[in-house]
């Protein structure tokens, strides 16, 4: 994806009353996704700063975004009504993992969304992922499969995904509309209809000036931090025994087709079309479903 000048349009929902805090988080995280290539020139950004953590971007194709901070690259799993990270791969299986579900999209899904997790890590090691019974490996620091994508999320700087390519025409237009829509998720038709019609009243443009800029600020941001946090993580590696530094065995990475009867886990929907997760001693057929949408 491209443009004359490298700008990112952003399109930004913000009240008067809103904390500063909010803007201010919001455009850190696009620096972010900007400096790792999620995000190009040309690419665009449609936001509400009531509702953090979620935007919808046009960039390669159309899709809702949102980030989830993880400890490693790890595994990830996709199905039509969630994205589950997971430290091994059992442990995408399991409820208490972080993920994100479709039903708290900010937006009622349609069947055209394309819904990307970005999972943010520091770790040197590639993310791997499973659907349909089988393990894959990210191409471009990303995996997808049916509507769901996860991007293995690299911070620091030190790598970068592909150039984009051009959306098609329908994301184009696709975008415009479910931007727009999360862009007045928290207000009611009439601001809707103010948005609608009054779109660049509520646009900018961050141009590569602006992002060096932010990028220098996080620079910093990040020495001050370490000088406070660097004394604790020195203490934390020194006691005895500190098991959550020593990683997992290979008998916690077992095959995926054995994945969801080990874990006790059975997945379904319900009429609602909202996951349902249901604990079992055994799954009902022994053998994991293949996922549908």
């Amino acid at each position: 994806m491209s443009s004359d000048t490298g700008d990112v349009r952003v399109h930004m929902y913000v009240a008067p009353n809103t904390p500063s805090a909010g803007p201010a988080q919001m455009l850190y995280q696009i620096m972010e996704l900007w400096e790792f290539g999620v995000l190009g020139p040309g690419s665009r950004v449609w936001c509400n700063i009531d509702i953090p953590n979620a935007m919808w971007v046009l960039s390669d194709r159309s899709s809702f975004l949102r980030v989830i901070d993880v400890p490693s690259a790890g595994w990830v799993r996709l199905s039509p009504q969630e994205v589950v990270w997971g430290r091994v791969l059992n442990d995408v299986y399991k409820s208490d993992q972080p993920r994100f579900e479709l039903r708290g999209m900010p937006i009622a899904p349609d069947p055209y969304d394309t819904v990307t997790v970005a999972f943010r890590n520091n770790d040197s090691e590639p993310m791997r992922a499973t659907f349909s019974n089988a393990t894959h490996t990210c191409v471009d620091f990303e995996i997808a499969h049916r509507g769901r994508r996860a991007i293995d999320f690299k911070m620091g700087g030190l790598v970068r995904k592909s150039a984009l390519a051009e959306p098609t025409e329908f994301d184009r237009c696709h975008a415009m509309v479910r931007g727009v829509e999360l862009m007045s998720a928290s207000t009611g038709a009439a601001m809707h209809a103010v948005i609608r019609e009054n779109l660049d009243a509520f646009t900018t443009t961050i141009g590569p000036e602006d992002f060096e800029r932010m990028r220098s600020a996080r620079q910093r941001m990040s020495q001050a931090t370490e000088r406070i946090v660097d004394p604790i993580m020195q203490s934390i590696v020194e006691l005895p025994g500190i098991g959550p530094f020593n990683g997992y065995t290979d008998e916690d990475a077992f095959e995926p087709e054995e994945d969801a009867e080990k874990a006790g886990y059975a997945e379904g929907t319900s009429s609602g079309g909202s996951t349902v997760q249901v604990n079992q001693s055994k799954s009902t057929s022994g053998e994991v479903q293949e996922e549908v949408s």
